[in-house]
């Protein structure tokens, strides 16, 4: 009996995962997910130095985590920067949707800001400064799933 619960469980999990990946993710939404510093360029169109994450700037390791985008399915999203004195911003807390199939538009504090979107990158303008994030790849299990690692 308990080899047909796990030839049943397995093939059942199977059917599942197979169904998530041929309808293009589990409960992903359009805009959704987790953005990190990718690359920042400082200064206008025609004169500007560009600065990639692993990279120092002044007394500045650039990171990943330097600046980092999380746009909730639920609609809120939160932009959090560790250098927070050089562009303005710490932690800002607010709502995003998406406004078109290249446009994603955060609003906080009576003030969006449209960013560039590409599915891929998402890459914004803030006074002297242009940021680029990449989308963190997640690959999430459904939530039904749990780790059973230490099962018996």
């Amino acid at each position: 009996m308990k080899t047909f619960k796990k030839v049943f469980s397995l093939l059942t999990l199977s059917i599942c995962l197979a169904l998530c990946f041929m309808m293009g993710g589990c409960t992903q939404t359009e805009g959704q997910g987790t953005y990190k510093f990718s690359s920042i360029k400082i200064g206008n169109k025609n004169s500007y130095v560009e600065l990639k994450a692993g990279e120092n700037f002044m007394n500045y390791s650039l990171t990943e985590d330097s600046v980092v985008l999380v746009l909730n399915e639920d609609g809120s999203g939160q932009l959090t920067s560790e250098f927070g004195d050089l562009i303005g911003i710490d932690t800002i807390t607010g709502s995003w949707a998406l406004i078109s199939e290249k446009q994603i538009g955060v609003t906080a504090n009576d003030y969006t800001l449209v960013l560039d979107y590409n599915g891929e990158f998402v890459e914004f303008e803030y006074e002297d400064f242009s940021i680029k994030l990449k989308k963190v790849k997640e690959n999430k299990l459904p939530s039904f799933i749990k780790n059973n690692n230490g099962r018996k």
